[in-house]
């Protein structure tokens, strides 16, 4: 459907500079565990090499006395350094953008409009206090937040514990337990930066809405918006520009960039409706770009593009006619996310067709 013409570019690239912050942040942070972890490795190494020098060494040397339930107990303890000192980066972040939110939601429902006609007096109904206090991430114990964070040491601790058996198993040394860790450690940030932008876009998503349904007046409704690209999932390419009404929530995938804009009422259907008789003046509606849709963009990318987004199996299913495009988008609850939409697989997809 026809969008209003507005800086969507630099509103999308205020996020994306928002985000590269977030991860720098806690990258950082993740640095001083995993520097912790690598020096207590380094020193069991050593201690190793002494063992061999000395002919103490033997197969089961490193899992001997409290060697390795220490080593354990320094990676828990140090990834759960981490996630306490993430916490608060996190919040601060989905802080952050509930107020871009605002600015973004006032230019679309304002200036974003058009031109307004001779003498029109335009409102804008700010995010109500109360409405921004539930929108802010909380850290309190048992809140959402609170357990994916706490989760994160506890999981990478039952992971680690796997390794070390694996090793105790083929009777490594310290370099090998080393090198069975680091993609656990890889898999901890990963999860940890999953949280932190599906947290931060979730909260700006929500505090959108909230801004669009209290200036009902103006928007509508709301209309999925993404950034076509190779790097676009399907879901979020089929999704783009599909309306919605204002009750409905935004429900998306974990780490989705996607965001709800508003359908908004033309200046002389907003002033029609407070009874003003239109008929003399000639009111300019919405500048509105051409139509494309996330969908239309895919069709207009090469074969190579397009299945590099579907993948090989899905992309040859859908050539040939056996699934829709359409049918790859599924919904569901999630016990951690809420309601979401996810990529089916294809065999679901076959059985939506």
């Amino acid at each position: 459907m026809p969008k209003p013409v507005a800086p969507e570019a630099a509103f999308r690239a205020a996020l994306l500079a928002a985000d590269a912050a977030l991860a720098l942040a806690l990258l950082g942070l993740f640095r001083k565990a995993t520097d912790d972890i690598s020096g207590a490795l380094d020193d069991l190494q050593r201690q190793a090499e002494e063992a061999a020098r000395t002919g103490a060494w033997t197969a089961g040397w490193l899992y001997a006395g409290e060697r390795l339930p220490r080593l354990l107990a320094g990676v828990q303890a140090r990834l759960a350094a981490f996630a306490e000192a993430a916490g608060p980066v996190i919040a601060d972040a989905a802080h952050a953008r509930l107020r871009l939110a605002e600015t973004h939601a006032r230019f679309y429902l304002t200036e974003g409009r058009g031109p307004a006609p001779p003498n029109a007096l335009t409102t804008f109904n700010r995010l109500h206090p109360v409405a921004f206090q539930k929108l802010t991430v909380s850290l309190a114990p048992g809140t959402p937040l609170r357990g994916m964070l706490d989760a994160l040491p506890e999981d990478a601790g039952a992971r680690v514990r796997a390794a070390l058996l694996q090793n105790n198993a083929l009777g490594n040394g310290p370099a090998q337990v080393a090198r069975q860790i680091a993609p656990v450690l890889g898999g901890t940030l990963s999860r940890a930066l999953t949280i932190a932008r599906t947290t931060s876009m979730t909260a700006y998503r929500e505090a959108s809405l909230e801004i669009y349904r209290a200036n009902a007046d103006v928007a509508q409704a709301w209309c999925w918006t993404c950034d076509p690209g190779p790097n676009t999932c399907i879901l979020c390419l089929m999704m783009d520009g599909t309306v919605h009404p204002l009750d409905e929530e935004f429900a998306s995938h974990p780490r989705c960039r996607c965001s709800p804009r508003p359908v908004t009422a033309t200046w002389a259907e907003d002033r029609l409706l407070l009874g003003f008789d239109m008929s003399d003046f000639d009111v300019p509606d919405v500048v509105v770009k051409p139509a494309q849709t996330g969908g239309e963009w895919f069709l207009s990318q090469s074969e190579d593009v397009q299945k590099s987004i579907l993948g090989p199996a899905k992309f040859a299913a859908w050539k040939a006619g056996e699934i829709a495009l359409a049918s790859l988008v599924g919904e569901a609850d999630d016990p951690k996310w809420g309601r979401v939409r996810f990529e089916n697989n294809l065999a679901t997809a076959k059985g939506k067709k």
